[in-house]
C-alpha cells in the first residue's frame, strides 16, 4: 500500500509501469474494502467539497466520489504523477463531480479556504522530510475554518512515519488534533489514523 506520490519536483520520478499496475490491482481487488471502510468513517454528508491529495489509483477517491454523488458535493484530486493521474482519471471516468489537478499543490490554481475536508491516505511518508511541512501547511491553507484534515500513514520500520512526527506537522500547520489511533492490518502493517481541525 505504498505510493510513489506527493513528492517534490526535485526528487520526484514517475513510478514504473509495473509498480502502477501492481498497486492498482491491490487497490482494486485486495484492499478495496479497507478504502471503503475508511471513507465510511469520514461520515460524509454528501454536500462537502473534498480535496484528496495523492490519490494514486483512486482507492479512496472512488468511494468519496460515490458518496458525494448522492448530494451536491465535489471532489478535487491532486497528484504530481502524470502516470497515476491517467490511472485515476480512467478509474473515475463515470463521475461528473470530480476535478483533476496535475502538478505541485502550491503552484496549482486552488483557492485557499475552499474545502471542507482534506484526505491524505498513505502519502505524507513518501514526501522528503524537508518538504513535508510545506506540503501539510499548504493543504491546511486549502481548508475552510473548522474544516477537517483526515490522515492515514504507515508506521512500519523502514517504510512509514512515526505518529509523533505527524502530530508535529499538523500542530505546526495550525491544526488541532481531534483524534488519533494506531492499528495493525495484515497487509498494511502498523499504521496511524488521525483527524485534525483547522482553527476558525
Amino acid at each position: 500500500m505504498s505510493d510513489s506520490r506527493g513528492r517534490n519536483e526535485t526528487s520526484f520520478k514517475e513510478p514504473g509501469r509495473l509498480l502502477v499496475l501492481f498497486e492498482s490491482t491491490i487497490a482494486r481487488v485486495l484492499t478495496s474494502h479497507l478504502y471503503r471502510n475508511y471513507v465510511e468513517s469520514l461520515n460524509l454528508k454528501g454536500s462537502e467539497r473534498v480535496l484528496d491529495f495523492g490519490p494514486g489509483a483512486a482507492g479512496c477517491s472512488l468511494h468519496i466520489a460515490r458518496r458525494l454523488q448522492e448530494g451536491s458535493g465535489r471532489l478535487t484530486c491532486v497528484d504530481i504523477s502524470e502516470r497515476w493521474m491517467n490511472v485515476l482519471m480512467r478509474n473515475l471516468k463515470g463521475f461528473n463531480n470530480v476535478d483533476f489537478k496535475l502538478g505541485q499543490l502550491h503552484s496549482l490554481d486552488i483557492p485557499e479556504e475552499s474545502f471542507d475536508m482534506v484526505v491524505t491516505h498513505f502519502v505524507i511518508h513518501d514526501i522528503p522530510d524537508r518538504q513535508r511541512q510545506k506540503v501539510v501547511r499548504c493543504l491546511a491553507e486549502k481548508l475552510k475554518p473548522n474544516g477537517r484534515f483526515f490522515i492515514r500513514e504507515p508506521m512500519n520500520p523502514g517504510h512509514g512515519i512515526p505518529a509523533e512526527v505527524v502530530q508535529a506537522l499538523m500542530g505546526a500547520a495550525g491544526l488541532k488534533e481531534l483524534s488519533l489511533k494506531k492499528d495493525k492490518h495484515p497487509m498494511a502493517g502498523l499504521y496511524m489514523e488521525g483527524v485534525y481541525e483547522k482553527r476558525a
